[in-house]
């Protein structure tokens, strides 16, 4: 995550925000979160304890994704 953060910095130094894609960013999160619903349930069909582990993970991408959206809508210059 911390790379992410300085990606993001090193970015914003040299564009500013101007550079940033709501939408894909969103896409991509959808994309993860869509992911990773498919792996629980595959996980679950197997093992339903092996599928509750990664619940955790599955709220905070749930989270992330709502968040994403909230940022990118609040900011109509992000494509």
């Amino acid at each position: 995550m911390r790379c992410a953060a300085v990606a993001a910095w090193l970015v914003w130094r040299e564009r500013g925000w101007a550079r940033a894609r709501g939408a894909l960013a969103f896409a991509d999160i959808v994309l993860l979160l869509a992911l990773h619903v498919a792996t629980v349930v595959s996980f679950a069909r197997i093992r339903k304890a092996a599928a509750w582990l990664l619940a955790p993970y599955l709220a905070w991408v749930s989270f992330a994704t709502a968040l994403c959206f909230s940022v990118w809508q609040r900011n109509p210059q992000l494509p």
